[in-house]
């Protein structure tokens, strides 16, 4: 929030430290914008190191009754009760605490009628690419912090008609002068002979002293890079279920994954590596970081790097098995 709304909440200074939660409570998270302010009114109980099992339902009636958990201090075996149940476990645990919550009346799981919870999984395709420009060398010092990456972001411009793969990508862009870390342009030794030095010559190898500064102070802020993030294909086959073998160490059963990127996801990371070759190059600059496509398709077994999607779980009017209508009402 860049404005203040109340006594509790702050305004973002720009620290840049997001990812380590925020000390000001100016960002989105559970924490800062649900759980507090849900504290405040006296009227929840937070229950720490509980580690849910399964969701209890009444035998007559098959509506849920409470969750069972266990007590990760005392690894002892609890329940709470309670008039409704929301599940906000993100979404594999999700999947499996509905899996795991059979009983006579749910044999497939709670609210598994359809078959379909755990199916259609799917993460984000992505793929990357760094590269140095000249022309942003030597530039006069600025504070680029900002707040997180460098304020600039490419959504799908395209028409999918005239590609060989359906859905897009948006582009996220990263760079300019940010704060220097511990491990700042490790490797600087990597970019001799790539360009010439304020004398004009180009540096066999490595760097010390008064020359290596100089190449600190030249190459700073002369480095982008370019994220794609893009939208697959969810299928039926691409799904994770019980595994009847495995356990965790609360004794709860664990998640197998079917996993297999499709060809439309091949070629849009094919795409989307053509495309930062080409904006790279059109601002005069060379890659420096560039995975072949090969590569990062034979690493892509199991999308665990992005951000997994619920469409496991299918909703709306499209004409298949789903777990719940278009108003959100699950099926049996």
């Amino acid at each position: 929030m860049t404005k203040p709304i109340n006594q509790e909440r702050g305004t973002c200074f720009y620290c840049a430290q997001c990812g380590r939660a925020c000390s000001a409570y100016a960002d989105f998270s559970s924490s800062s914008a649900l759980v507090i302010p849900a504290m405040k009114t006296g009227k929840l109980t937070l229950i720490n190191n509980a580690m849910a099992r399964e969701v209890l339902t009444d035998p007559q009636s098959g509506l849920c009754t409470g969750v069972s958990y266990v007590d990760k201090t005392s690894l002892q075996e609890r329940t709470v009760k309670g008039k409704l149940v929301i599940l906000a476990a993100s979404t594999c645990q999700s999947a499996r605490l509905l899996l795991n919550s059979k009983s006579s009346q749910y044999q497939q799981g709670l609210a598994n009628g359809s078959g379909v919870v755990g199916k259609y999984l799917n993460d984000s395709t992505g793929a990357s690419m760094s590269g140095f420009v000249p022309a942003l060398m030597n530039r006069k010092r600025y504070n680029e912090d900002g707040a997180q990456s460098c304020h600039i972001y490419t959504p799908w411009w395209l028409d999918n008609k005239k590609l060989d793969f359906p859905r897009g990508y948006h582009i996220e862009y990263g760079g300019g002068m940010r704060m220097p870390d511990y491990n700042f342009m490790s490797g600087i030794e990597a970019y001799n002979g790539r360009i010439s030095d304020s004398r004009g010559k180009k540096k066999e190898a490595g760097g010390y002293g008064a020359g290596l500064k100089d190449d600190y102070l030249r190459y700073y802020g002369a480095f982008v890079s370019m994220a794609g993030r893009g939208e697959p294909v969810p299928l039926e086959s691409n799904y994770c279920e019980i595994d009847p073998n495995r356990v965790d160490q609360y004794g709860i059963p664990t998640l197998r994954f079917h996993y297999k990127w499709s060809d439309y996801e091949i070629k849009q990371a094919k795409h989307m590596q053509q495309t930062f070759d080409e904006i790279i190059h059109a601002m005069g600059g060379n890659e420096l970081v560039r995975l072949p496509v090969l590569t990062v398709i034979m690493d892509w077994k199991l999308p665990v790097g992005l951000f997994t999607k619920p469409g496991q779980f299918g909703w709306g009017k499209i004409p298949r098995p789903r777990l719940s209508t278009h108003f959100n009402r699950r099926m049996r």
